[in-house]
């Protein structure tokens, strides 16, 4: 049976997601970049913007699909890395304890 639109769109979806994310996992390979994590479950991976600026760039292009196919089109700038759920997390909340230390 052929497939509908939607599931086609959504197998070409996770394999953009999993082409970029291995791009920026170490040693470009489908993992973590946070030292000593082993995530590689692509459903608990995304691409993090090392400076921060993803919202910027989200509101710009759209959804995390437009954000893997900019950088795909781009030739895979610098600025990003893959990392789990649980370390983007982190990340955000060294981020926002770091600003709150400089109000103080």
């Amino acid at each position: 049976m052929p497939l509908t639109n939607a599931e086609n769109s959504r197998r070409c979806h996770h394999k953009l997601k999993i082409e970029v994310l291995s791009h920026y996992g170490p040693l470009g390979q489908l993992c973590c970049s946070w030292e000593n994590c082993v995530v590689n479950d692509p459903d608990m991976l995304t691409l993090d913007h090392i400076n921060n600026d993803g919202a910027v760039q989200r509101r710009k292009l759209g959804n995390n699909a437009a954000v893997y196919r900019f950088v795909r089109k781009e030739g895979y700038p610098a600025g990003f890395q893959t990392l789990c759920h649980n370390h983007q997390w982190k990340k955000e909340i060294v981020r926002r304890r770091e600003c709150a230390q400089v109000e103080d």
